[in-house]
């Protein structure tokens, strides 16, 4: 009876359970209620993955809203509205489903579902580990120290609040089919290759490049080496592995439509230096020193059967991967050197899109606790009776040290709204008609970066409703969205408001009073009347539009990126120079004093003096007419001066004006200033703008005076 390994794969599930909970405590005691805080863990630029967290929440509650209600539309996600493919603007995490499906079916809880999840990639990671080193070299003891080893890496453990970061589960499942399948004969192994790669590919984009990096460098080096048994089987693994390439070209044909229409721009160098490893900074220096100290045993550890190829695979997939890790620059001996990150960006196709490298030492986390697990067995291997025992109870009590050195105990959590208390307004929205809906005040997180785990928060909430929303939060941003914001940030203007329901089919305004400036909060108050009030939830309000016109710009809007005038037709062109006279006012008070480094809203009236029509309604970008404004010193010197700073929400007809709030900040200035507030068009400012001001810059640890 084959009851014996059954037992043995029955246990290794349940120690890899047991082991994940421990790692990730307290998490599995608050599964249902809340997740992850990164802001209480150190790091240079945690304050701003709160907002990751909620994402990853929402994206994957999206996917499976969408593909059991409308599969076809799928990247048509709810944020942004009405840009079409929105869910190509951040990663669609659809290789993370096998899990999370399962669990959201069972629960219906999107939070459980998310939080049991990132539990189980800490024991999925453990087990593939182990699986992988178990294969090679016949050592269970080897097997779990790698397994730990790579679950609870250094690297992992950085990468808590994107779930998308964790689900490098599938990572050692790769040298494993990819050595079956050449070494078996057998075609269920090469599927298993094929379907590994295209569910670690479908996790996230930045392992779908280490995916393929890594099967490419193992077979390269078996294929060098020729190992025994493994000729004649060269060309169907190749196919396999292009089979699945071919899979995951299909699910990223949104992404190249995406970066075709702009909404996708590659990274600047100086932001990739940011997110880039150190040459030391390899994620995984508990494997690192292990696999060094043991490394005299790698040979020995392999069972029978298993070509010293495959180490030699795991050396340079390691390598490899950490050298990606460095970016784009490495110092070395006092010189900077271009990176191999370089040379995949400008021959491999959407690598570009890779905005933090350091995201590649998965394939060293891997790589490294492989080869620690597989000199490990070879130390055992080598040893006899208590010898061997001795040495296979340190090696694993070096890997429980490892989760203690590289997971925080215990781990931070912030509570989160569920189904189980949500917010009245939230709930209301949940049972009205279906219909676009703006949440204000709205956080344009390009202007407000400090607020985008708000906007972030907004979406997690509409996982309860699934109405289109006007908000959002992602790595990136559509054409429409940048008029779109400019439009609910005039609101509650009239003529903001009836642009708004034909560009966007807007039917629902929900507003959160405890978030409004005073400014705001008085002009909300003025306009109520305005709108159908469908419930007051303590600081919520939750209004309909009363009659709205019918939406017959949405399109225009869509497509207006190619156009060469305007949603309303005005033409896309320079205006004359009597075209650009303005009067601009302020209609409230500017402060006094403001943080350094920090956005501020300056309500302003605007008034076309001239005898053209301003185009500011599009997608486009050359030919609007912007706000602008410069940061003086006392002597008139020009601090900082910024051109674009945003854009009137509608074109401005002769004699027509707005009120609408205009966005400034001083990076990096303090002490007594000038500010100089105007108009500009493709980079000229209009003549007569506001006189200058004075205001004091102070340091955020100051407190200014209003």
């Amino acid at each position: 009876m084959k009851v014996r390994p059954y037992i043995t794969y029955v246990l290794a599930v349940v120690g890899a359970i047991v082991l994940a909970v421990f790692g990730t405590w307290p998490m599995a005691a608050h599964l249902a209620t809340r997740v992850y805080d990164p802001t209480r863990a150190p790091g240079l630029f945690n304050w701003a993955l709160r907002s990751d967290v909620y994402l990853t929440m929402w994206i994957l509650a999206w996917d499976v809203h969408a593909l059991t209600t409308a599969p076809g539309r799928l990247f048509d996600a709810n944020i942004f509205h009405p840009a079409p493919t929105t869910l190509a603007l951040a990663e669609h995490m659809l290789g993370i489903l096998p899990l999370y499906a399962p669990l959201l079916a069972i629960s219906h809880d999107p939070v459980l579902a998310h939080q049991a999840t990132l539990v189980l990639t800490f024991a999925c990671a453990f087990l593939a580990t182990c699986v992988l080193v178990e294969d090679w070299t016949g050592c269970w003891p080897a097997a779990i120290v790698a397994g730990t080893l790579y679950a609870f890496s250094p690297h992992r453990a950085y990468g808590l609040a994107g779930l998308q970061s964790e689900a490098d589960f599938y990572l050692p499942l790769i040298p494993l089919c990819a050595r079956r399948a050449l070494v078996a004969q057998s075609p269920r192994w090469m599927i298993l290759l094929a379907v590994v790669l295209v569910l670690q590919a479908l996790a996230s984009l930045y392992l779908a490049y280490a995916a393929f990096i890594a099967v490419a460098v193992l077979l390269t080096i078996t294929f060098a080496c020729k190992p025994a048994g493994t000729r004649g089987y060269t060309i169907p693994v190749v196919a396999s592995v292009a089979v699945a390439a071919a899979v995951v070209a299909v699910a990223t044909l949104p992404y190249l439509h995406a970066s075709r229409s702009g909404a996708i721009a590659p990274p600047t160098r100086e932001f990739l230096r940011l997110t880039a490893a150190s040459l030391t900074e390899t994620g995984a220096a508990p494997a690192l020193l292990l696999a060094l100290i043991t490394a005299g045993g790698w040979r020995r550890g392999l069972r029978s059967g298993v070509h010293g190829a495959w180490i030699v695979g795991l050396i340079v997939v390691a390598f490899v991967g950490h050298a990606l890790a460095v970016g784009p620059e490495v110092q070395l001996g006092g010189r900077t050197l271009d990176g191999p990150y370089d040379l995949l960006a400008r021959v491999v196709p959407g690598f570009t899109a890779i905005r933090n490298p350091g995201r590649f030492n998965a394939l060293a986390s891997m790589g490294l606790s492989a080869l620690a697990g597989v000199g490990v067995a070879g130390v055992v291997r080598s040893a006899t009776g208590l010898r061997a025992f001795l040495g296979a109870a340190t090696a694993i009590a070096v890997a429980g040290l490892a989760i203690v050195h590289s997971v925080p105990r215990t781990l931070p959590l912030m509570p989160v709204e569920t189904w189980r208390a949500l917010p009245p307004a939230y709930a209301r929205l949940a049972r009205a008609p279906v219909g676009p809906v703006v949440e204000v005040p709205f956080w344009d997180f390009n202007l407000f970066p400090f607020e985008r785990e708000v906007e972030a928060r907004r979406m997690y909430l509409s996982t309860y409703h699934w109405h289109p929303l006007l908000n959002g939060y992602s790595g990136y941003t559509p054409p429409s969205y940048k008029a779109v914001s400019a439009l609910v940030r005039a609101l509650p203007d009239p003529r903001a408001r009836e642009l708004l329901a034909r560009v966007t089919g807007l039917r629902y305004v929900l507003v959160h009073r405890a978030e409004l400036s005073a400014v705001q909060h008085k002009r909300w108050g003025e306009a109520w009347r305005e709108f159908e009030a469908l419930g007051v939830f303590g600081p919520d309000v939750l209004f309909r539009l009363r009659t709205p016109p019918p939406p017959n710009l949405v399109q225009a809007l869509i497509d207006g990126r190619a156009s060469t005038t305007t949603v309303l037709g005005t033409p896309l062109q320079p205006l004359a120079t009597d075209g650009r006279q303005a009067y601009l006012s302020f209609a409230t008070p500017p402060p006094r004093a403001v943080f350094s480094g920090l956005a501020v809203d300056l309500d302003v009236n605007v008034k076309n003096i001239s005898k053209a029509t301003w185009p500011a309604l599009a997608c486009a970008e050359d030919h609007m007419v912007m706000f602008a404004y410069r940061w003086e010193d006392q002597n008139g010197r020009v601090l900082i001066e910024d051109l674009a700073a945003g854009r009137l929400p509608y074109d401005l007809v002769p004699d027509d004006s707005v009120r609408t709030p205009v966005t400034i900040v001083a990076s990096g200035l303090e002490g007594p200033l000038r500010l100089v507030l105007g108009l500009a068009q493709d980079g000229r400012w209009f003549d007569h703008p506001l006189p200058p001001i004075s205001i004091s810059v102070v340091r955020p640890r100051e407190s200014p005076s209003a």
